[in-house]
């Protein structure tokens, strides 16, 4: 179970948490994700609806789109938290490139 608090990456290291919701078990969507430092700034943030998807969709595109941004900004370290990892082995095998330190 994750913690109830935002815990900070390691000295010099970047953290990208993420997530995708969905209503019901298939439905409207939505993904967003925050970038932070090891002193809680926040250096990016995103949130948009992405239409109708089920929740381990969801997630894989909020992956997709921090690897983007993570990409774009050409950050060095970056430490990420999906909420459901299991479903999102494969999909990190995919966009392992993007996911440094």
């Amino acid at each position: 179970m994750l913690p109830n608090t935002w815990i900070p990456p390691p000295q010099g290291y970047l953290k990208f948490n993420i997530d995708g919701a969905v209503k019901g078990s298939y439905g409207d969507a939505g993904i967003g994700g925050c970038l932070r430092n090891d002193k809680s700034q926040c250096l990016i943030s995103f949130s948009k609806s992405v239409g109708l998807s089920d929740v381990t969709t969801a997630e894989i595109r909020a992956l997709v789109e921090a690897c983007k941004l993570f990409k774009i900004f050409g950050f060095l370290m970056l430490q990420l938290l999906v909420g459901l990892v299991a479903s999102l082995t494969s999909a990190i095998g995919s966009y392992s490139s993007c996911l440094i330190g």
